[in-house]
């Protein structure tokens, strides 16, 4: 460990909310903290927020007044920048101007010298613009916090060209030493996680856009059948759609990659002034307190046991069908590898397409999370398959409570569609040294709460599925989107996984 001795002193310049959630976390930790900002009522009225915070957090026995007031004691308003001087690291958190940051740093390394470290907390500029033209620019680095800061578990320590070989290794260990999950990611526009993010949003525009579902459907499945904590309409309603559009604009021209696009369905309710819950309306009408959709299946005995055929291995289907004879399904024959079937009715895999017009009675579900757990799942019918045949496995699937929402016949259901190319993205990343296999997974499960991460979760399903599910939707919808980044068909070729030889790559 390198971490800053926690006898040492921390300052935050700028008592914005993130600025003074930094600062708890870094009080919290054992320092001394300046949280200084221009206006020292602004700073007093930050330090006053904080001291509400904790004195809910002792209301509900998660701290006790002791820790609480230990905690305050240790954070220090202020409005002059000379009183920064000692400080063994300063971390800015002023608005999203580079000119703004540039003068504030050039300012504090005349008065906290060559040894302090400098870092910034941006989430859209370049660490390196910043430390251009600086006197110490290999004290200049990035510490990406995410909202709240007393809460979310990440952050993303970013290294510029010139940044000292052994500072980041030094901040990573003081974030860990703060309780943080502490990630590496180079110098590129959005960093790990306002890239790899992207398709979570993007994919449900295109979805939208090509109707394959209404918002509060496709938020339904992400949440109920993906594992994801909102679905990716709510989230942007929440995030706010002019705040998710800029990170979208600096990712997708910053990287000029074909995989990154800007939808013109979210600037429509931009041109409208539709921002997200903030103006009251977005992708949801919240003027009259409505809210997404929350629809659920209840679960129902089964009045008609349902013959099934299955295979002994049915790779990670498998918990389905135990759901199924727990249920008081039974089982008819037993057949090849890979196999379901339920009432005459095969059912499979969703991989990206739609299911041929020659194809038999057949239902594709979308990919779950967790199939022994999941409330809904996006489905698809060959021509074949009659309604009368749909509602026969409609009912199986509801007497464990799974709610089957039938989708068009069309590429790429919901949760299979955004882990693709979440994958795709995330392999990219890494491909490209942004960050390793492990850092990438790590960010995206602390910094935006997804179940798990992408890279693992596509080694569990396996290369060969994602490959393939790649493949059809280049085919079908976009071929310069879809395209499977390098990495993934080497992989593929050399039948490893992303973790198996190259959990470091």
């Amino acid at each position: 460990m390198v971490a800053l001795s926690l006898h040492s002193t921390i300052a935050i310049v700028g008592a914005g909310t993130m600025g003074a959630g930094i600062a708890q976390v870094a009080a919290q930790a054992g320092h001394s903290v300046l949280l200084m900002d221009q206006q020292l009522a602004t700073a007093s009225t930050a330090l006053q927020r904080l001291r509400q915070g904790l004195d809910r957090q002792v209301a509900r026995n998660r701290l006790s007044q002791t820790e609480a007031t230990a905690i305050l004691s240790r954070i220090t308003p202020t409005d002059q920048l000379q009183s920064l001087a000692g400080c063994v690291l300063v971390i800015e958190a002023i608005i999203e101007n580079i000119a703004a940051k540039q003068q504030v740093i050039e300012q504090l390394m005349d008065i906290c010298g060559p040894d302090c470290i400098y870092a910034s907390n941006t989430s859209s500029i370049p660490i390196a613009q910043i430390a251009a033209g600086l006197k110490y620019p290999g004290q200049v680095a990035g510490l990406h916090f995410f909202n709240p800061a007393q809460v979310m578990k990440l952050v993303e320590v970013i290294s510029q060209t010139q940044t000292d070989s052994n500072l980041a290794s030094k901040l990573k260990d003081t974030m860990q030493q703060w309780g943080k999950v502490a990630v590496f990611a180079s110098d590129t526009p959005g960093f790990i996680v306002n890239r790899i993010a992207r398709p979570f949003y993007a994919e449900a525009l295109r979805m939208a856009t090509e109707n394959l579902a209404e918002y509060a459907v496709l938020d339904q499945i992400m949440r109920q059948g993906g594992g994801f904590r909102m679905g990716p309409f709510e989230l942007m309603d929440l995030i706010g759609l002019d705040v998710n559009h800029a990170v979208t604009q600096l990712v997708t021209t910053g990287l000029s990659l074909p995989m990154f696009e800007i939808s013109s369905l979210q600037q429509q309710f931009l041109d409208a002034g539709h921002l997200g819950k903030k103006t009251g309306r977005g992708f949801y009408d919240y003027a009259d307190s409505s809210s997404p959709a929350r629809s659920s299946v209840s679960v129902t005995p089964a009045s008609v046991q349902v013959d099934m055929v299955i295979s002994a291995d049915l790779g990670w289907l498998q918990p389905l069908a135990q759901r199924l004879l727990d249920s008081g399904h039974r089982t008819v024959s037993v057949v090849e590898q890979g196999f379901l079937q339920l009432a005459g009715v095969s059912i499979t895999p969703h991989l990206g397409a739609p299911l041929p017009s020659h194809a038999g009675p057949t239902i594709a579900l979308d990919l779950a999370f967790d199939y022994g757990l999941c409330k809904s799942l996006a489905c698809q019918r060959s021509d074949s398959c009659s309604k009368l045949q749909l509602k026969t496995v409609w009912d199986a699937f509801a007497t464990m409570g799974i709610e089957l929402v039938e989708l068009p016949n069309q590429p790429g259901l919901p949760v299979t569609r955004t882990l693709a190319m979440l994958a795709n993205v995330a392999a990219d990343a890494v491909q490209r040294q942004v960050c390793t296999v492990s850092d990438a997974d790590l960010a995206m499960r602390f910094g935006v709460n997804y179940p798990l991460g992408p890279l693992a979760w596509a080694d569990q399903v396996g290369l060969e599925w994602l490959l393939t599910t790649l493949n059809n939707l280049a085919l079908h919808v976009d071929q310069n989107r879809y395209t499977p980044c390098d990495w993934i068909r080497q992989l593929h070729q050399s039948g490893a996984g992303f973790y198996d030889h190259y959990p470091d790559h």
